[in-house]
Protein backbone atom coordinates (compact mmCIF):
# COMPACT_ATOMS: atom_id res chain seq x y z
CA UNK A 1 0.00 0.00 0.00
CA UNK A 2 1.47 3.81 -1.18
CA UNK A 3 2.47 5.70 1.51
CA UNK A 4 -0.14 8.42 1.53
CA UNK A 5 2.59 11.52 2.38
CA UNK A 6 4.73 10.18 -0.70
CA UNK A 7 1.28 10.45 -2.74
CA UNK A 8 1.09 13.08 -1.85
CA UNK A 9 4.88 14.42 -2.84
CA UNK A 10 4.40 13.02 -6.09
CA UNK A 11 1.29 15.13 -6.96
CA UNK A 12 3.01 17.94 -5.78
CA UNK A 13 6.27 17.35 -7.87
CA UNK A 14 4.21 16.46 -10.74
CA UNK A 15 2.47 20.46 -10.08
CA UNK A 16 6.11 21.94 -9.98
CA UNK A 17 7.61 20.36 -13.00
CA UNK A 18 4.59 22.58 -14.84
CA UNK A 19 5.28 25.66 -13.17
CA UNK A 20 9.30 25.34 -13.67
CA UNK A 21 8.58 24.95 -17.58
CA UNK A 22 6.67 27.95 -17.36
CA UNK A 23 9.35 29.83 -14.84
CA UNK A 24 11.69 32.35 -16.20
CA UNK A 25 13.63 33.26 -13.47
CA UNK A 26 16.97 34.92 -14.43
CA UNK A 27 20.00 33.46 -12.30
CA UNK A 28 23.11 35.73 -11.29
CA UNK A 29 25.82 34.99 -14.35
CA UNK A 30 29.36 34.37 -13.24
CA UNK A 31 32.59 36.24 -14.49
CA UNK A 32 35.82 35.65 -14.53
CA UNK A 33 37.20 37.12 -11.47
CA UNK A 34 35.07 34.64 -9.89
CA UNK A 35 36.03 31.18 -11.70
CA UNK A 36 39.80 32.34 -10.93
CA UNK A 37 38.71 32.62 -7.03
CA UNK A 38 37.28 28.92 -7.20
CA UNK A 39 40.42 27.83 -9.30
CA UNK A 40 42.49 29.17 -6.91
CA UNK A 41 40.98 26.95 -3.79
CA UNK A 42 41.33 23.80 -5.28
CA UNK A 43 43.96 21.25 -3.69
CA UNK A 44 46.42 20.78 -6.69
CA UNK A 45 45.57 16.97 -6.61
CA UNK A 46 46.43 14.81 -9.55
CA UNK A 47 43.93 11.74 -9.24
CA UNK A 48 40.81 12.60 -12.44
CA UNK A 49 37.35 12.02 -12.48
CA UNK A 50 36.40 9.92 -15.79
CA UNK A 51 37.62 12.92 -18.34
CA UNK A 52 41.24 12.60 -17.16
CA UNK A 53 41.54 16.35 -16.10
CA UNK A 54 43.14 16.85 -12.63
CA UNK A 55 42.92 19.79 -10.27
CA UNK A 56 46.44 20.21 -10.89
CA UNK A 57 46.20 20.82 -14.55
CA UNK A 58 43.08 22.76 -13.98
CA UNK A 59 45.33 25.18 -12.10
CA UNK A 60 47.69 25.93 -14.74
CA UNK A 61 45.48 26.68 -17.63
CA UNK A 62 46.13 29.90 -19.28
CA UNK A 63 43.92 33.12 -19.30
CA UNK A 64 42.26 32.39 -22.39
CA UNK A 65 40.74 29.17 -20.70
CA UNK A 66 39.36 31.04 -18.29
CA UNK A 67 37.58 33.41 -20.23
CA UNK A 68 36.12 30.14 -22.61
CA UNK A 69 34.87 28.85 -19.47
CA UNK A 70 33.15 32.19 -17.93
CA UNK A 71 30.93 32.32 -21.66
CA UNK A 72 30.06 28.41 -21.14
CA UNK A 73 28.71 28.80 -17.52
CA UNK A 74 26.53 32.01 -18.05
CA UNK A 75 25.13 30.23 -21.28
CA UNK A 76 24.32 26.96 -19.17
CA UNK A 77 23.21 29.44 -16.05
CA UNK A 78 20.43 31.21 -18.35
CA UNK A 79 19.63 28.00 -20.03
CA UNK A 80 19.27 26.44 -16.54
CA UNK A 81 20.79 23.31 -17.79
CA UNK A 82 23.23 21.36 -16.08
CA UNK A 83 25.43 19.38 -18.84
CA UNK A 84 25.16 15.88 -19.02
CA UNK A 85 28.37 14.86 -19.86
CA UNK A 86 29.42 15.90 -16.30
CA UNK A 87 26.64 13.76 -14.36
CA UNK A 88 28.70 10.89 -14.61
CA UNK A 89 30.69 9.61 -11.90
CA UNK A 90 33.93 7.35 -11.63
CA UNK A 91 33.12 5.28 -8.39
CA UNK A 92 36.35 3.41 -6.61
CA UNK A 93 35.46 1.84 -3.34
CA UNK A 94 37.81 1.28 -0.35
CA UNK A 95 37.64 -1.30 2.43
CA UNK A 96 36.47 0.40 5.49
CA UNK A 97 38.03 -3.05 7.27
CA UNK A 98 41.55 -3.60 8.54
CA UNK A 99 41.58 -6.94 7.28
CA UNK A 100 39.79 -9.35 5.30
CA UNK A 101 37.56 -9.34 2.27
CA UNK A 102 34.95 -6.50 2.68
CA UNK A 103 31.30 -7.22 2.12
CA UNK A 104 29.03 -4.45 0.25
CA UNK A 105 27.73 -2.57 3.03
CA UNK A 106 31.74 -2.63 4.64
CA UNK A 107 33.12 -0.51 1.77
CA UNK A 108 33.60 3.21 1.46
CA UNK A 109 33.04 4.13 -2.27
CA UNK A 110 34.32 7.57 -3.31
CA UNK A 111 33.20 9.28 -6.87
CA UNK A 112 35.49 10.80 -8.62
CA UNK A 113 33.73 13.73 -10.83
CA UNK A 114 34.56 15.60 -13.69
CA UNK A 115 37.19 18.94 -12.69
CA UNK A 116 35.23 21.25 -14.54
CA UNK A 117 32.21 20.17 -12.92
CA UNK A 118 33.57 21.10 -9.60
CA UNK A 119 34.14 24.48 -10.80
CA UNK A 120 30.12 24.92 -11.82
CA UNK A 121 29.14 23.31 -8.78
CA UNK A 122 30.79 25.60 -6.58
CA UNK A 123 29.12 28.92 -8.60
CA UNK A 124 25.76 27.14 -8.44
CA UNK A 125 27.02 26.65 -4.71
CA UNK A 126 27.53 31.01 -4.25
CA UNK A 127 23.88 31.39 -5.49
CA UNK A 128 22.05 28.56 -3.39
CA UNK A 129 24.06 29.70 -0.23
CA UNK A 130 23.12 33.28 -0.85
CA UNK A 131 19.55 32.17 -0.49
CA UNK A 132 19.87 30.06 2.48
CA UNK A 133 22.02 32.81 4.51
CA UNK A 134 19.80 35.50 3.37
CA UNK A 135 16.51 33.57 4.79
CA UNK A 136 18.51 31.82 7.51
CA UNK A 137 17.54 28.68 6.80
CA UNK A 138 19.59 26.99 8.66
CA UNK A 139 19.85 26.39 12.06
CA UNK A 140 22.03 27.88 14.54
CA UNK A 141 22.62 24.48 15.70
CA UNK A 142 24.39 23.20 12.67
CA UNK A 143 27.68 23.21 12.15
CA UNK A 144 29.78 22.51 8.97
CA UNK A 145 30.18 22.55 5.28
CA UNK A 146 29.81 26.47 5.55
CA UNK A 147 32.43 29.15 6.47
CA UNK A 148 33.34 29.53 10.24
CA UNK A 149 31.21 26.86 11.47
CA UNK A 150 33.48 24.63 12.58
CA UNK A 151 33.91 21.13 14.41
CA UNK A 152 35.55 22.89 18.28
CA UNK A 153 31.84 24.65 18.20
CA UNK A 154 29.85 22.12 18.87
CA UNK A 155 32.67 20.55 20.72
CA UNK A 156 32.46 23.48 23.46
CA UNK A 157 28.60 24.34 23.14
CA UNK A 158 28.31 20.47 24.18
CA UNK A 159 31.20 19.89 27.13
CA UNK A 160 29.58 23.31 28.45
CA UNK A 161 25.89 22.66 28.82
CA UNK A 162 26.57 19.27 30.15
CA UNK A 163 28.95 20.83 32.81
CA UNK A 164 26.37 23.22 33.49
CA UNK A 165 24.36 20.38 34.11
CA UNK A 166 26.56 18.52 36.44
CA UNK A 167 26.87 21.61 38.10
CA UNK A 168 23.87 21.99 39.63
CA UNK A 169 23.71 18.22 40.07
CA UNK A 170 21.02 17.56 37.42
CA UNK A 171 21.72 14.21 34.86
CA UNK A 172 21.65 14.82 30.97
CA UNK A 173 20.73 12.42 28.65
CA UNK A 174 22.26 12.65 25.26
CA UNK A 175 21.03 10.98 21.95
CA UNK A 176 23.34 10.17 18.97
CA UNK A 177 21.34 9.70 15.93
CA UNK A 178 22.97 7.49 13.45
CA UNK A 179 21.90 7.84 9.99
CA UNK A 180 22.04 5.53 7.23
CA UNK A 181 24.57 6.16 4.72
CA UNK A 182 22.78 9.75 4.91
CA UNK A 183 24.06 11.24 1.75
CA UNK A 184 23.34 8.26 -0.58
CA UNK A 185 19.52 8.34 0.66
CA UNK A 186 18.42 11.82 0.10
CA UNK A 187 14.78 11.43 -1.35
CA UNK A 188 15.21 13.41 -4.59
CA UNK A 189 11.36 14.41 -5.09
CA UNK A 190 11.22 15.08 -1.41
CA UNK A 191 14.26 17.43 -2.01
CA UNK A 192 13.21 19.66 -4.69
CA UNK A 193 9.26 20.16 -3.30
CA UNK A 194 11.01 20.80 -0.25
CA UNK A 195 13.08 23.55 -1.08
CA UNK A 196 10.21 24.55 -3.27
CA UNK A 197 8.26 24.55 -0.16
CA UNK A 198 11.33 27.40 1.73
CA UNK A 199 10.73 29.70 -1.33
CA UNK A 200 13.70 28.77 -3.55
CA UNK A 201 13.55 31.40 -6.54
CA UNK A 202 12.60 29.07 -9.88
CA UNK A 203 15.62 29.87 -11.67
CA UNK A 204 18.05 27.74 -9.16
CA UNK A 205 15.57 25.45 -8.45
CA UNK A 206 15.05 24.72 -12.40
CA UNK A 207 19.34 24.44 -12.48
CA UNK A 208 19.31 21.95 -9.39
CA UNK A 209 16.24 19.98 -10.96
CA UNK A 210 18.99 19.68 -14.10
CA UNK A 211 22.03 18.24 -11.75
CA UNK A 212 19.94 16.14 -9.85
CA UNK A 213 18.53 14.02 -12.83
CA UNK A 214 19.79 11.49 -14.66
CA UNK A 215 22.66 10.80 -12.84
CA UNK A 216 25.03 8.27 -14.02
CA UNK A 217 27.85 6.44 -12.38
CA UNK A 218 30.54 2.89 -12.58
CA UNK A 219 32.81 1.38 -10.49
CA UNK A 220 35.90 0.59 -11.14
CA UNK A 221 37.69 -1.65 -9.09
CA UNK A 222 41.42 -3.06 -10.05
CA UNK A 223 41.35 -3.43 -13.89
CA UNK A 224 37.66 -4.61 -13.77
CA UNK A 225 35.14 -1.44 -14.97
CA UNK A 226 31.04 -2.26 -14.30
CA UNK A 227 28.35 -1.04 -16.91
CA UNK A 228 26.91 2.43 -16.82
CA UNK A 229 24.35 2.74 -14.29
CA UNK A 230 21.60 5.59 -13.36
CA UNK A 231 21.35 6.90 -9.99
CA UNK A 232 17.91 7.89 -8.81
CA UNK A 233 18.04 8.38 -5.04
CA UNK A 234 21.32 10.36 -3.15
CA UNK A 235 23.25 13.04 -3.80
CA UNK A 236 26.69 12.97 -5.96
CA UNK A 237 29.63 12.27 -3.81
CA UNK A 238 32.38 14.43 -4.20
CA UNK A 239 30.53 17.58 -4.94
CA UNK A 240 30.67 20.46 -3.40
CA UNK A 241 26.91 21.11 -3.94
CA UNK A 242 25.70 18.03 -2.04
CA UNK A 243 26.41 18.32 1.79
CA UNK A 244 24.98 21.79 1.87
CA UNK A 245 21.89 21.05 -0.16
CA UNK A 246 21.61 17.99 2.42
CA UNK A 247 21.69 20.14 5.60
CA UNK A 248 18.97 23.28 3.93
CA UNK A 249 17.08 19.70 3.01
CA UNK A 250 17.28 18.94 6.78
CA UNK A 251 16.78 21.99 8.17
CA UNK A 252 13.36 21.89 9.90
CA UNK A 253 14.96 18.37 11.38
CA UNK A 254 15.62 20.67 14.97
CA UNK A 255 12.00 21.52 15.50
CA UNK A 256 11.43 17.45 15.61
CA UNK A 257 13.90 18.29 18.76
CA UNK A 258 11.54 21.56 20.16
CA UNK A 259 12.71 23.05 23.45
CA UNK A 260 15.65 20.44 24.27
CA UNK A 261 19.04 21.48 23.12
CA UNK A 262 20.53 19.51 19.94
CA UNK A 263 24.15 19.70 18.63
CA UNK A 264 24.60 18.66 14.63
CA UNK A 265 27.49 18.76 12.66
CA UNK A 266 26.87 17.89 9.08
CA UNK A 267 24.91 14.66 9.06
CA UNK A 268 26.13 13.56 12.76
CA UNK A 269 23.22 14.45 15.37
CA UNK A 270 23.79 14.82 19.02
CA UNK A 271 20.25 15.79 21.21
CA UNK A 272 20.68 16.87 24.77
CA UNK A 273 17.74 16.53 27.16
CA UNK A 274 17.77 17.82 30.60
CA UNK A 275 15.12 17.33 33.52
CA UNK A 276 13.51 19.79 35.24
CA UNK A 277 15.16 19.62 38.78
CA UNK A 278 13.35 17.37 40.99
CA UNK A 279 13.73 16.81 45.13
CA UNK A 280 15.04 12.75 43.90
CA UNK A 281 17.04 11.45 41.06
CA UNK A 282 14.25 8.80 40.50
CA UNK A 283 12.06 11.58 39.19
CA UNK A 284 14.15 13.09 36.86
CA UNK A 285 15.33 9.68 35.26
CA UNK A 286 11.72 8.96 34.66
CA UNK A 287 11.23 12.16 33.05
CA UNK A 288 14.63 11.67 30.83
CA UNK A 289 13.25 8.43 29.80
CA UNK A 290 9.57 9.59 28.87
CA UNK A 291 11.42 12.67 27.12
CA UNK A 292 14.29 10.67 25.42
CA UNK A 293 11.60 8.30 23.42
CA UNK A 294 9.02 10.99 22.60
CA UNK A 295 11.86 12.40 21.04
CA UNK A 296 13.33 9.52 19.65
CA UNK A 297 9.74 8.72 17.93
CA UNK A 298 9.37 12.07 16.66
CA UNK A 299 12.89 11.68 14.80
CA UNK A 300 12.11 8.39 13.37
CA UNK A 301 8.85 9.78 12.04
CA UNK A 302 10.79 12.16 10.54
CA UNK A 303 13.01 10.15 8.74
CA UNK A 304 9.95 7.79 7.21
CA UNK A 305 8.49 11.14 6.28
CA UNK A 306 11.26 12.78 4.43
CA UNK A 307 12.79 9.09 3.65
CA UNK A 308 16.07 9.47 5.51
CA UNK A 309 16.49 6.17 7.17
CA UNK A 310 17.93 5.87 10.77
CA UNK A 311 19.94 3.42 11.78
CA UNK A 312 18.71 2.38 15.14
CA UNK A 313 20.76 -0.11 16.08
CA UNK A 314 24.17 2.36 15.60
CA UNK A 315 22.06 4.79 17.61
CA UNK A 316 23.05 5.29 21.00
CA UNK A 317 22.26 6.86 24.73
CA UNK A 318 24.31 8.46 27.21
CA UNK A 319 23.58 9.65 30.99
CA UNK A 320 26.07 12.10 31.93
CA UNK A 321 25.67 12.26 35.65
CA UNK A 322 27.55 13.13 39.10
CA UNK A 323 25.85 9.94 40.61
CA UNK A 324 28.38 7.62 42.30
CA UNK A 325 26.08 4.71 40.80
CA UNK A 326 25.22 4.71 37.13
CA UNK A 327 21.50 5.08 36.41
CA UNK A 328 19.90 2.88 34.77
CA UNK A 329 17.69 4.07 31.87
CA UNK A 330 16.06 2.14 29.11
CA UNK A 331 15.03 4.98 25.85
CA UNK A 332 13.13 3.64 22.94
CA UNK A 333 12.82 4.21 19.19
CA UNK A 334 10.53 3.09 16.95
CA UNK A 335 10.02 0.65 19.48
CA UNK A 336 13.92 -0.63 19.98
CA UNK A 337 15.35 -0.05 23.07
CA UNK A 338 18.51 1.96 22.22
CA UNK A 339 22.07 0.64 23.75
CA UNK A 340 23.00 2.74 26.89
CA UNK A 341 26.85 3.54 26.44
CA UNK A 342 29.02 5.06 29.62
CA UNK A 343 31.73 6.25 26.73
CA UNK A 344 30.74 7.41 23.35
CA UNK A 345 33.23 8.80 20.72
CA UNK A 346 31.23 11.80 19.35
CA UNK A 347 33.00 14.42 16.69
CA UNK A 348 36.74 13.01 17.63
CA UNK A 349 36.58 13.46 21.13
CA UNK A 350 35.77 10.10 23.58
CA UNK A 351 32.98 11.69 25.66
CA UNK A 352 32.48 9.37 28.80
CA UNK A 353 29.32 9.46 31.56
CA UNK A 354 31.38 11.63 34.03
CA UNK A 355 32.88 14.28 31.73
CA UNK A 356 36.41 13.18 31.79
CA UNK A 357 38.32 14.21 29.18
CA UNK A 358 41.09 11.60 30.15
CA UNK A 359 40.48 9.25 27.46
CA UNK A 360 40.72 11.67 24.53
CA UNK A 361 44.11 13.09 25.82
CA UNK A 362 45.10 9.53 26.78
CA UNK A 363 44.11 8.45 22.78
CA UNK A 364 46.03 11.46 21.39
CA UNK A 365 49.02 10.88 23.18
CA UNK A 366 48.82 7.60 21.43
CA UNK A 367 48.89 8.87 18.06
CA UNK A 368 51.45 11.08 18.76
CA UNK A 369 53.77 8.38 19.86
CA UNK A 370 52.59 7.37 16.82
CA UNK A 371 54.03 9.63 14.49
CA UNK A 372 57.09 10.08 16.89
CA UNK A 373 58.15 6.48 15.89
CA UNK A 374 58.05 7.27 12.03
CA UNK A 375 60.12 10.58 12.85
CA UNK A 376 62.35 8.47 14.34
CA UNK A 377 63.03 6.08 11.42
CA UNK A 378 63.29 8.47 9.46
CA UNK A 379 66.41 9.99 11.27
CA UNK A 380 68.14 6.84 12.23
CA UNK A 381 70.68 6.41 9.60
CA UNK A 382 69.53 8.55 7.22
CA UNK A 383 71.21 12.26 6.42
CA UNK A 384 67.74 13.77 6.87
CA UNK A 385 68.08 17.50 7.85
CA UNK A 386 66.54 18.88 10.87
CA UNK A 387 64.43 21.20 8.50
CA UNK A 388 62.98 18.55 7.31
CA UNK A 389 62.50 16.93 10.42
CA UNK A 390 60.54 19.56 11.89
CA UNK A 391 58.80 19.93 8.57
CA UNK A 392 56.93 16.22 9.15
CA UNK A 393 56.69 16.71 13.02
CA UNK A 394 54.56 20.14 12.38
CA UNK A 395 52.56 18.15 9.54
CA UNK A 396 51.98 14.77 11.23
CA UNK A 397 52.27 15.08 14.92
CA UNK A 398 51.06 18.63 15.89
CA UNK A 399 47.77 18.49 14.22
CA UNK A 400 47.24 16.23 16.88
CA UNK A 401 48.53 18.40 19.62
CA UNK A 402 46.06 21.60 17.58
CA UNK A 403 42.98 19.05 18.61
CA UNK A 404 43.18 19.82 22.34
CA UNK A 405 43.48 23.41 21.65
CA UNK A 406 39.64 24.33 22.19
CA UNK A 407 40.04 22.31 25.84
CA UNK A 408 43.29 22.93 26.97
CA UNK A 409 42.47 25.73 29.09
CA UNK A 410 40.02 22.95 31.35
CA UNK A 411 42.53 20.08 31.18
CA UNK A 412 44.11 19.28 35.07
CA UNK A 413 47.45 20.36 35.74
CA UNK A 414 48.23 16.61 35.18
CA UNK A 415 46.88 16.37 31.74
CA UNK A 416 48.31 19.68 30.39
CA UNK A 417 51.93 18.50 32.06
CA UNK A 418 51.74 15.04 29.88
CA UNK A 419 51.27 17.17 26.59
CA UNK A 420 53.91 19.69 27.71
CA UNK A 421 56.21 16.55 28.37
CA UNK A 422 55.19 15.15 24.87
CA UNK A 423 55.93 18.25 22.99
CA UNK A 424 58.88 19.02 24.47
CA UNK A 425 59.89 14.94 23.73
CA UNK A 426 59.12 15.60 19.87
CA UNK A 427 61.42 19.13 20.01
CA UNK A 428 64.58 16.62 21.71
CA UNK A 429 63.75 14.41 18.59
CA UNK A 430 63.43 17.18 15.75
CA UNK A 431 66.53 18.95 16.94
CA UNK A 432 68.45 16.07 17.68
CA UNK A 433 69.06 17.18 21.69
CA UNK A 434 67.93 14.64 23.77
CA UNK A 435 69.45 15.61 26.94
CA UNK A 436 68.06 18.88 26.85
CA UNK A 437 66.42 20.22 29.95
CA UNK A 438 62.83 21.36 30.24
CA UNK A 439 63.37 24.46 31.78
CA UNK A 440 65.85 25.41 28.44
CA UNK A 441 64.83 23.00 25.65
CA UNK A 442 62.81 25.95 23.69
CA UNK A 443 66.07 28.69 24.22
CA UNK A 444 68.16 26.23 22.89
CA UNK A 445 65.13 25.39 19.88
CA UNK A 446 64.81 28.25 19.36
CA UNK A 447 60.60 27.05 19.47
CA UNK A 448 57.42 28.52 20.61
CA UNK A 449 56.05 26.78 23.55
CA UNK A 450 52.79 24.63 23.64
CA UNK A 451 50.62 27.10 25.34
CA UNK A 452 52.05 29.92 23.37
CA UNK A 453 50.26 27.86 20.25
CA UNK A 454 47.07 27.58 22.25
CA UNK A 455 46.86 31.00 23.40
CA UNK A 456 47.26 32.06 19.51
CA UNK A 457 44.53 29.68 18.36
CA UNK A 458 42.02 31.31 21.40
CA UNK A 459 43.28 34.79 20.29
CA UNK A 460 42.77 33.91 16.85
CA UNK A 461 38.78 32.35 17.34
CA UNK A 462 37.86 35.53 19.85
CA UNK A 463 38.95 38.01 17.09
CA UNK A 464 37.09 36.16 14.78
CA UNK A 465 33.79 35.00 16.98
CA UNK A 466 31.31 37.20 15.21
CA UNK A 467 32.24 36.14 12.00
CA UNK A 468 31.84 32.15 13.27
CA UNK A 469 28.79 30.33 14.51
CA UNK A 470 30.84 30.48 17.68
CA UNK A 471 29.25 33.73 18.31
CA UNK A 472 25.64 32.38 18.13
CA UNK A 473 26.64 28.86 20.83
CA UNK A 474 26.17 28.00 23.97
CA UNK A 475 29.68 28.46 24.61
CA UNK A 476 29.49 32.35 24.07
CA UNK A 477 26.39 32.95 25.43
CA UNK A 478 26.60 30.98 28.47
CA UNK A 479 24.26 31.79 31.65
CA UNK A 480 24.09 29.99 34.68
CA UNK A 481 20.84 30.43 36.40
CA UNK A 482 21.82 29.09 40.18
CA UNK A 483 22.93 32.09 40.96
CA UNK A 484 19.74 34.45 40.84
CA UNK A 485 17.77 30.73 41.62
CA UNK A 486 15.68 31.26 44.84
CA UNK A 487 13.96 28.68 47.04
CA UNK A 488 9.93 29.50 46.67
CA UNK A 489 7.31 28.58 49.45
CA UNK A 490 6.41 24.79 49.80
CA UNK A 491 8.61 23.83 46.59
CA UNK A 492 10.02 20.73 48.79
CA UNK A 493 13.38 22.32 47.22
CA UNK A 494 15.21 23.35 50.51
CA UNK A 495 17.16 20.20 51.14
CA UNK A 496 18.52 21.20 47.61
CA UNK A 497 20.26 24.26 48.81
CA UNK A 498 20.98 23.18 51.51
CA UNK A 499 23.52 20.76 50.59
CA UNK A 500 27.05 21.54 50.94
CA UNK A 501 27.74 19.69 47.72
CA UNK A 502 25.52 21.40 45.63
CA UNK A 503 26.26 24.62 47.38
CA UNK A 504 30.19 24.41 46.41
CA UNK A 505 29.19 22.99 43.24
CA UNK A 506 27.31 26.33 42.36
CA UNK A 507 30.18 28.10 43.91
CA UNK A 508 33.36 26.97 41.64
CA UNK A 509 30.82 27.44 38.34
CA UNK A 510 32.60 29.33 35.95
CA UNK A 511 31.89 30.06 32.18
CA UNK A 512 34.17 28.43 30.04
CA UNK A 513 34.67 31.58 28.07
CA UNK A 514 35.62 33.18 31.09
CA UNK A 515 38.74 30.07 31.63
CA UNK A 516 39.48 31.37 27.98
CA UNK A 517 40.10 34.76 28.71
CA UNK A 518 41.97 34.03 32.04
CA UNK A 519 44.33 31.35 30.19
CA UNK A 520 45.28 34.28 28.00
CA UNK A 521 46.57 36.24 30.57
CA UNK A 522 48.05 33.87 32.83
Amino acid sequence: MSDPYEVQIDIEYLELMNKLALANDKVEMTNIVEIKKHISKLKPKKSCGFDAVSNYMIKRIPPGYINCLANCFNTWLKEYRYPDVWKLAKIITLNKLKAGVPRCDQTRPISLLATHSKLFEKIMLERIRLWAETNSLVPIEQSGFRPGCLLPTRVLSIYQEIKNNMTANIPTLAIYVDYQKAYDKVWHKGLIVKLNRLSIPLGLLKLIVSWLNDRRAYVLFGENKSDIFYTYVGLPQGSSLSPYLFIVYHCDLVACVGAHSSHIFADDLNILISPPICRDIKPMIKFLEEEGTKICNQIANYSKKWKQPVNVSKTVAQIFHTQVKNPIICVFMDGKKLEVVKEFKYLGFAWTNKMSLKPTIDKTLENIQRTFSKLRWMKGGKTVSTDVLRRCFFAYSFPYFAWIFPLYPFLPKTQKELLLRKFRNGLRLVHRCPFARATNILQITKEDSLEDYVKRYIKKRLERIEKSDLGRSPFYNDIFYWDSFHKNKNDHLGHFFRMKRVRHKRDRHQSLLLKWLEFLVE
